[in-house]
């Protein structure tokens, strides 16, 4: 059971009074467009910049005709227009990605945006430096060979200490249907692209990292005795890759992910005669099976939970496309950790890729960004919708001697709680939505020591995720309940 104490001042405040443009905490926005929808839009990438103004860049191609396609960049926190940054007859610029490039090649620059393209022919891998006076450098390869070099996906920003300075990111692809890895290194201020290292060989596919400081994995699909299946690579802080190995094999698997917020890993399996989603927890390595199923792979994305800095819930939103009414739709879980999920987009348009990004800052808090792509006026447009999500003070030090737990969880008309007190205690209990609002109080009373249990009727309150507060005395405890239909 995961408990953590939660400091009251700032993180009840802001849990029930905090609203922001109407807006409530972990609630999503309504869907709007990021772009025209008067030629495709395709493969966003968001990568928030914080320095020296806050800046939430968009990058994405834009398809002119069957055989040229452009690579276009926004920073959708102000009403400038987009920026047009490669184009040529012919050519396709597609796939484009962000990695911060402070220091390289000297203290101007801001961010590399990598890319594929087949301007030699075949697919190769290119970057462009963009300096802090808005202009880019002369586009560098980054693999260039005879081969195509597809899938380029980069990791998380995090920090990795090495000998002399320490690697930051890495950058993924695949060759030949082999896997390969490049590190982002840094040597004092300068950032430098490592040698490629072959992480595994054919076929693999779907390159995704999870991991924090000291601990990436570079995870991804092989094919094995005939299916897919998980394996992983671990780098240690040399920038070293260890032997794959697999992780997960009880079923085929594809549209390997991984959340944002929590290193959890998220995919579709085909078990029990069709195609489910799968989300692992990153701690206790507990694997979730969601009740919704169909005869295709599905390809969900996963957006963590967060209450605090330091404190989180083992609950995730889920976002896939699904079927509804001749279309595929975008869906998402009616909560974090719900079992349920609901028509998102609701437009009667098709959908695919949806992405979760971090976007802006508010308050000590942050918003969160699911973008897909719907298909509208005949073409794809990128759409998005976003979530605040709460930052407040936390305290991690559990203590045995007073908790709360939930039976059973999920519940579908009552939920019995209990709690053991180490002192005669004042008590109260309360129940939150996942917006932050106040739906009841169970309790409110002195109660004596040791062992008690108590009640929540839930019946009258919809399916979705439910914060259950227990005050005693200056302690706050927090537990999540799931609500079933």
């Amino acid at each position: 059971m995961l408990m953590k104490t939660i400091l009251f001042g700032v993180i009840i405040s802001l849990l029930i009074s905090v609203s922001v443009q109407a807006q409530n905490f972990w609630e999503w926005s309504d869907p709007e467009p990021l772009t025209d929808s008067l030629s495709d839009n395709s493969n966003p990438f968001l990568y928030l910049r914080y320095n020296s103004g806050e800046k939430l860049y968009m990058v994405w191609e834009k398809h002119i005709d069957s055989v040229s396609s452009s690579i276009y960049m926004d920073n959708i926190l102000d009403a400038e227009p987009a920026q047009e940054i490669l184009f040529a007859n012919g050519v396709q610029y597609t796939n484009p990605k962000i990695i911060e490039a402070d220091y390289y090649p000297n203290c101007d620059s801001v961010f590399f945006l990598l890319y594929e393209t087949n301007e030699n022919g075949n697919i190769d891998i290119y970057f462009k430096t963009y300096l802090t006076d808005g202009s880019f450098l002369p586009a560098e390869p980054l693999v260039n060979t005879q081969y195509d070099e597809l899938q380029l996906t980069v990791g998380a920003e995090d920090y990795y200490w090495d000998g002399s300075g320490y690697f930051m990111e890495a950058v993924m692809y695949i060759r030949n249907d082999s896997l390969f890895a490049i590190n982002l290194m840094k040597d004092g201020l300068y950032l430098y692209f490592d040698e490629d290292t072959l992480i595994d060989t054919p076929v693999c596919s779907d390159p995704t990292t999870i991991g924090y400081a000291g601990n990436r994995k570079l995870v991804y699909l092989k094919a094995d005795t005939g299916e897919f299946h998980i394996y992983e690579s671990e780098c240690n802080s040399y920038g070293n890759w260890s032997a794959p190995e697999v992780v997960y094999d009880s079923a085929d698997c594809r549209n390997l992910g991984s959340s944002l917020h929590h290193g959890a890993l998220v995919w579709s399996a085909f078990k029990d005669t069709s195609w489910r989603i799968l989300v692992n927890e990153p701690y206790g390595n507990e694997i979730h099976l969601y009740d919704i199923s169909k005869n295709t792979p599905f390809n969900p994305a996963a957006l963590g939970f967060l209450i605090g800095v330091k404190t989180w819930w083992p609950g995730f939103w889920i976002a896939t496309p699904y079927p509804d009414n001749d279309t595929n739709e975008m869906f998402m879980t009616l909560g974090p950790g719900s079992p349920d999920f609901e028509n998102f987009s609701n437009g009667g348009e098709d959908n695919r890729n949806p992405q979760f990004f971090i976007g802006e800052y508010y308050n000590g808090c942050f918003y969160d960004y699911l973008v897909w792509e719907s298909h509208r006026n005949g073409h794809w447009q990128i759409w998005t919708s976003k979530v605040l999500q709460c930052a407040g003070s936390v305290d991690e030090n559990e203590t045995n001697e007073s908790f709360i737990s939930i039976h059973p969880n999920p519940f579908t008309h009552n939920a019995t709680l209990e709690f053991t007190l180490d002192n005669r205690s004042e008590v109260l209990i309360e129940v939150y939505d996942n917006r932050g609002m106040h739906i009841s109080t169970i309790a409110n009373k002195t109660f004596d020591q040791g062992k008690h249990q108590l009640r929540w009727d839930g019946g009258g309150v919809k399916a979705g995720v439910y914060i259950i507060k227990m005050t005693v005395g200056d302690m706050v405890y927090t537990e999540k309940v799931v609500k079933s239909r």
